[in-house]
Order: C-alpha cells, then structure tokens, then sequence
C-alpha cells in the first residue's frame, strides 16, 4: 500500500515536471512578447499564437508520455496524473481568455479534445500491453504507437490549434 502511494506521488510529480519543462518556456516567451506589444492585436495575435503552441505542445508530449509511462498503473491514478500533466498550462489560457484574446469555448473545445487524445493513447497503451507479451515486441509496438501520435499532431496541425 505505502509503494502504491510512493510510486503514484512519484508519477504525479514527474507530470507537473514534465508540464512545467514544456510549459514554462512559452509562458516565458509569451510575456516577454507582450512586453513588446504596442496595441490590443498585436496582443491578442501573441496570445493566439501562445495557445496555439501549447496545445501542439501539449499533443506531442502527451504522445510520449502515455506510452511509456501508464503501462499498469491503475486506471483512477493515471487519468489523475494525465489531468495534472494536461492543466500545467492552463493558467496561459486563463490569461489569454481574459485579455480577448481568444475565447472560452475554444479553449474549452481544444482542452476537451487533448483530454480525448490522451484517454484514447492510454486506452491504446493497455490494449496493447494486454496483447504482447515479450518485451521486445511491446517496446516496438509502444515505439510504433509514439510515432504514430506524433505524426498525427504533424500532420493535422491545424486540428489541434484552439480558436
């Protein structure tokens, strides 16, 4: 029981983490931008850009990250760790929705969706740890799966970009 909560606090740190290492540099960039900004457009396009990046960002991390890391841990514990590695870069979005930049259903619409790809990575992830069983395979399949993610946050780009 104590190396299920130690092994589950460990995996909720590593997702803040890991949502801070790909979060903090765009809030970074970001502000400093806005610093720049001369007018209210100009602003809401840093915004827009800024959340943009972050949802991308937030598809590919996610598609590296699920594969490799909920292979059999509990499912009540992963969709948590997933929310808390999803929300990171939420207060951007907050900040970006109260300077009209963009508006709360996209942004609703885009998080809901990155919600939808992450259940659906792990549920992808349990079926194939369910099926192979060498561990030889089930480093090629999690591999396959990673970059089959990935390619599809390449190639839909646009797909994926709130407002």
């Amino acid at each position: 029981m104590v190396t299920d909560q130690t092994s589950h606090m460990k995996q909720l740190q590593h997702s803040v983490l890991i949502g801070a290492i790909y979060t903090l540099p765009l809030l970074v960039w970001s502000l400093l931008q806005l610093s720049a900004a001369s007018n209210h457009d100009e602003a809401s396009y840093i915004l827009q850009s800024g959340i943009s990046i972050a949802v991308i960002a937030q598809a590919i991390v996610l598609s590296l990250y699920i594969p490799r890391m909920f292979d059999k841990t509990p499912t009540g514990s992963s969709i948590f760790t997933l929310l808390i590695l999803i929300s990171v870069p939420w207060p951007l979005f907050t900040l970006a929705w109260l300077a009209n930049a963009i508006g709360i259903a996209a942004i609703c619409i885009s998080q809901i969706g990155i919600i939808f790809f992450a259940l659906l990575l792990l549920i992808i992830t349990r079926v194939l740890f369910r099926f192979t069983l060498q561990s030889d395979n089930k480093t090629l399949a999690l591999s396959g799966l990673q970059l089959t993610a990935i390619s599809l946050v390449i190639i839909f780009p646009y797909e994926w970009m709130a407002g």
